[in-house]
């Protein structure tokens, strides 16, 4: 799911909950993108739901994130997968 693709109901709530996680943090996209150690092209792709996520990137996003709680990170890993 890394590569650029049609969105699928899944990667766009994906995409859509991960902006959301982001704005609460009171972070821009450009912001955002060099705490992820990413473009602000490649983030936006991911908040649209037009570029999967794999999950080990995931994982460093909720950690950069601080998303702590179990059941949450499970639900997005769940999103992401293939």
């Amino acid at each position: 799911m890394g590569d650029t693709q049609r969105p699928t109901v899944r990667s766009r709530r994906l995409g859509m909950l991960l902006r959301r996680m982001r704005e609460e943090r009171g972070l821009t996209l450009q912001q955002a993108a060099r705490l992820l150690n990413r473009t602000p092209s490649s983030l936006s792709k991911l908040e649209t739901g037009t570029r999967g996520i794999r999950r080990p990137a995931l994982e460093n996003m909720l950690d950069r994130y601080e998303v702590s709680g179990t059941a949450d990170r499970e639900a997005l890993f769940a999103l992401a997968r293939d």
